[in-house]
């Protein structure tokens, strides 16, 4: 396993080392080894320097880097703050790669300095303990703007009988400017897009269960359409117009269905394939921090070890199937309504992205 110690023999190598682990996070510009003016006009060696600019605000981060063989006491921490305070940078923080003295501490609590220790994990710490490689299936649906109601199906209660000839269905629609049929004949004030809702949401995980992998395996974005039938044991009664006054029965009807399936390839490598791996283990809040890099030169990657990447959830070498109920326009897909029987695959770029892709992507990466 290429664990921190053996990556790492000096200060050197440490100060280069906290460089890299925030060398390529978003807004942040890490420079190592430099020497700025303090308010004073003196100079000051900094081991690393951490620029985050977001609009028109600039704050900077000083970085403490120490490879020692005994633990940091209260003085280093106080000219940490000094050299804070000299040369207005609104952060420090301190790594070392042994410990802190109870004084140093309080003290870095009491004056907001981060106090971090690098280590190796220690056995049965690092997860996964083997390599993973899931393919995310992300489902969300989009009912089709028309509900389907056969001829048979239809009953009329109204005091004026049902006008010759005419066959009609409501004007339903489950998008941004989704409506809201009443019932007349339910207690639960459910309208008729909830229960088309709630019959999609159950049909579909039957319907995407059975799925295999598409796509050969990469990223891509899967569209299919399949039809959802509704039945009620009472006919459901619906207000169709009110001159004359006509209020339809439906005992059954069956909507279109696009279904959008997002699917990204989640690898996760083994200990001994990665290229570093380390614990940042903050000292003052208690949090640990798995720190990889999957090969040489490429991005670090943090995880939160005190809320594993749905690590329950995650099966080893299989797919992962998530329902959503973001909305998305089922125009973006050519033909959305007659894809039935049939996935129809699209590159992922070329058609725009849920919501919550992203933020299942997040939470299983850990970030």
């Amino acid at each position: 396993m290429p664990i921190f110690s053996n990556i790492v023999g000096d200060w050197r190598e440490l100060e280069l080392f906290i460089k890299g682990i925030y060398q390529d996070v978003e807004e942040i510009h890490a420079s190592h080894d430099l020497t700025i003016t303090d308010a004073d006009g003196a100079p000051r060696q900094i081991d690393v320097l951490l620029d985050f600019k977001k609009g028109p605000h600039n704050y900077k981060t000083i970085v403490e880097c120490k490879h020692w063989k005994s633990n940091v006491e209260r003085q280093n921490i106080d000219v940490l703050i000094m050299t804070v305070q000299k040369t207005r940078a609104s952060k420090g923080v301190f790594f070392t790669t042994r410990g802190y003295q109870s004084g140093a501490l309080t003290t870095a609590k009491a004056n907001g300095i981060d106090a971090f220790l690098v280590r190796d994990p220690h056995d049965g710490e690092w997860w996964p303990t083997s390599a993973q490689d899931t393919h995310l299936q992300l489902c969300t649906y989009c009912p089709e703007d028309k509900i389907i109601v056969p001829a048979d199906a239809y009953g009329v209660c109204a005091a004026d009988p049902w006008p010759r000839g005419i066959k009609t269905s409501p004007e339903v629609r489950f998008g941004h400017d989704r409506t809201q049929t009443p019932i007349l004949n339910r207690e639960d004030r459910k309208s008729l897009e909830d229960l088309v809702d709630e019959a999609v949401r159950k049909n579909l995980e039957h319907v995407v269960a059975p799925l295999k992998v598409i796509g050969g395996g990469d990223d891509c974005v899967g569209h299919f359409t399949f039809r959802c039938d509704l039945k009620f044991v009472n006919p459901i009664e619906i207000q169709e117009r009110t001159t004359p006054p006509v209020v339809i029965c439906i005992s059954r009807l069956s909507v279109n269905v696009a279904v959008r399936i997002e699917q990204r390839r989640f690898r996760r490598l083994s200990p001994r394939e990665l290229g570093s791996c380390v614990i940042v283990e903050d000292c003052i809040s208690n949090r640990k921090f798995q720190v990889s890099q999957p090969t040489p030169g490429a991005t670090f990657v943090w995880m939160d070890m005190l809320q594993p990447p749905l690590k329950d959830q995650l099966p080893a070498n299989s797919r992962l199937v998530v329902v959503s109920q973001e909305p998305f326009r089922a125009e973006c897909f050519k033909a959305p309504w007659s894809t039935f029987g049939q996935i129809v695959i699209y590159k992922p770029e070329t058609v725009p992205h849920s919501n919550s892709l992203t933020k299942t992507l997040q939470a299983l990466a850990g970030y």
